[in-house]
């Protein structure tokens, strides 16, 4: 059984792709969603970015990624000790 990668640091800077970065602009110009939203969803991609770099050693590549990608994602954030309401 491998052991678990270490967590990247949380300050060390992530840059979202173009995927990411074209849905947080769909969702400031066509849902109209409030700075919050924006920030929390920003945020979530650069953390799912950062954990799928950490476990995959490359960024994720949106337009292929599967249910189960998002499954590991969610019990990586389970194995973080926090509740349902903050995953």
């Amino acid at each position: 059984m491998n052991p678990e990668p270490e967590p990247l640091a949380a300050d060390q800077p992530v840059d979202l792709d173009k995927w990411a970065e074209q849905f947080l602009v769909h969702l400031a110009t066509d849902r109209g969603a409030s700075e919050y939203t924006q920030r929390n969803y920003r945020q979530t991609l650069v953390e799912v970015t950062r954990w799928r770099r950490q476990e995959c050693h490359a960024a994720p590549e949106w337009e292929t990624l599967q249910r189960d990608d998002f499954r590991a994602y969610l019990r990586y954030l389970g194995r973080q000790q926090l509740g349902r309401a903050a995953i």
